[in-house]
């Protein structure tokens, strides 16, 4: 068979495994071996396929087995986080900051070698760098940066403070309005990546800016994210009828405790921005 054939071949037998599974689901005992066996076929088949991760752009991931593999592992995660522990919840959170810490501490200890030091790289625009990092006319656009992530923080924890002694009931406006200052950073951070006056192939100090504001601006979405899961739970659990806490049934058991990790969250995402604007644009003033 010809090499530019195989791959059509190999698209029909994904969609007879598909078919497969779906007659596995009706049929009795006997066939499903048959079935089985026709899957271990066409999965060694499947696996040659995809050998690489680039091959997940050819033919697509929709095809591929890994994603009701995928789609699975979602199901039964959600399933468990109404049961799961307090303590597992806070390891896991936990362990998440630190380990994105230890991760930021990393690539800024790179920048810090490669700025304080500049003997132990070969790059000349270390020696003598850039007339500045960003334009003048952009130097706004990372104090408003700058005072946006400082702004979240505070409403985010009044809010949090608020909800725990039941004062107000506006709570879902709040963290309405923390995600609108999470969308609003990431058109600023947009517009600062185009007034830049350095590429990443610039050299080490282009690297490591592009490199740690890509990281941030990335937590900067899953603090968004985790903003939204909280608007969502405060509409069904905040009654605004009334001044009581009231706990719907629709509302999941261990997402309250997701509140006070939201906001160290965003505070260790503030602290990030605050080390990323002495970094790269205090030491280097326009």
């Amino acid at each position: 068979l010809p090499v530019r054939y195989r791959s059509h071949v190999f698209y029909f037998e994904i969609c007879r495994f598909y078919e497969i599974l779906y007659s596995v689901a009706g049929t009795r005992r006997d066939k499903i071996l048959v079935s089985t066996y026709s899957y271990l076929r066409i999965f060694t088949k499947i696996s040659f396929l995809y050998a690489t991760t680039l091959r997940y752009f050819t033919i697509g991931f929709l095809f591929s087995p890994y994603l009701l593999t995928v789609l699975l592992l979602f199901n039964f995660t959600f399933r468990e986080v109404g049961t799961t522990s307090a303590s597992m919840v806070s390891s896991i959170c936990l362990g998440v900051i630190s380990t994105e810490l230890l991760l930021f501490v990393s690539f800024f200890w790179g920048a810090y070698t490669s700025i304080l030091s500049p003997s132990f790289v070969t790059d000349t625009t270390l020696v003598s760098p850039t007339e500045g990092l960003v334009s003048i006319s952009n130097r706004g656009l990372i104090v408003t940066i700058t005072f946006l992530l400082s702004t979240a923080s505070v409403i985010m924890g009044y809010g949090i403070l608020t909800s725990e002694k039941a004062i107000s009931l506006n709570i879902q406006r709040g963290f309405l309005t923390l995600v609108l200052i999470a969308l609003s950073f990431t058109s600023i951070q947009v517009c600062e990546y185009l007034g830049l006056a350095i590429y990443i192939n610039d050299g080490v100090l282009g690297t490591y800016l592009l490199w740690i504001t890509g990281l941030h601006f990335s937590h900067v979405l899953v603090g968004a994210i985790l903003l939204f899961f909280t608007f969502w739970r405060g509409s069904l659990q905040y009654n605004p009828h009334n001044n009581i806490n009231t706990y719907t049934s629709s509302s999941i058991m261990v997402l309250p405790q997701l509140e006070s990790y939201t906001l160290l969250y965003w505070h260790f995402v503030e602290a990030i921005w605050l080390v990323i604007h002495f970094t790269f644009y205090s030491l280097y003033p326009v």
